[in-house]
């Protein structure tokens, strides 16, 4: 990742981490143009104009922070799209979890947890200060009780759990009819997010896939003047 950042800015990219982008509107005196408003680390706002943008959100989050840019018939359609939530937890022990296993699926009705990953049986625990990760997911649609995940074992160094509300696209039979083309009904906007991926599971190999096609339609684009 960093060697790639770097190959980007060297070619002009710029990278604004640890920021928020609140607002997606039309800049007021061009509307051939977009305004995003965000928020950097110090909490002070930022405005930045672009030609184009190419939107990674899910659905559900461009039409929060989308300010009459898309029209209403698109914002219907984006208005089906469904998502499985996720909870994840990271346990960092002294000793591994798992000792001869990497990846384990959890098939039992009571479990609240999908599966079990001994990271450090694939990446050497050499690389975590000779302690073992271990990472755990489910699906869900709301925050696991803290009781399920937060443990106390005397081989548990650090322990870290987040909820993620839109982790997978829900695929209906009918998805096919509403799922985001590469180029919207809005010229310069385009998406590349995980409901791009259909008919498969979302996956790095496909999201290369997605990604090389939002390039390729961009390279394509004319402002018109």
């Amino acid at each position: 990742a960093n060697y790639f950042s770097d190959f980007l800015q060297q070619r002009g990219a710029n990278f604004h981490y640890k920021s928020e982008i609140l607002e997606l509107h039309k800049d007021l005196d061009n509307q051939e143009t977009f305004t995003l408003k965000g928020r950097l680390p110090s909490r002070l706002p930022t405005f930045t104009t672009f030609d184009a943008v190419i939107s990674t959100l899910p659905s559900p989050v461009l039409l929060k922070i989308e300010k009459n840019v898309l029209p209403e018939s698109y914002r219907k359609q984006l208005s089906k799209i469904q998502y499985l939530g996720a909870q994840t937890v990271v346990y960092e022990t002294t000793k591994p979890v798992l000792p001869r296993t990497y990846w384990l699926s959890i098939a039992l009705p009571k479990s609240p947890w999908m599966v079990a990953v001994q990271h450090t049986n694939f990446v050497h625990a050499r690389h975590f200060n000779n302690h073992h990760i271990l990472y755990m997911a489910t699906y869900t649609n709301k925050p696991l009780d803290e009781h399920l995940w937060k443990k106390r074992h005397l081989d548990i160094i650090w322990q870290h759990s987040v909820f993620i509300p839109y982790a997978q696209p829900l695929y209906t039979t009918d998805y096919h009819r509403y799922m985001p083309q590469t180029i919207t009904p809005v010229p310069g906007l385009y998406i590349a997010n995980m409901e791009r991926t259909y008919p498969y599971d979302r996956g790095t190999n496909h999201a290369v896939v997605v990604g090389k096609q939002a390039a390729e339609k961009l390279s394509l684009f004319k402002r018109s003047e």
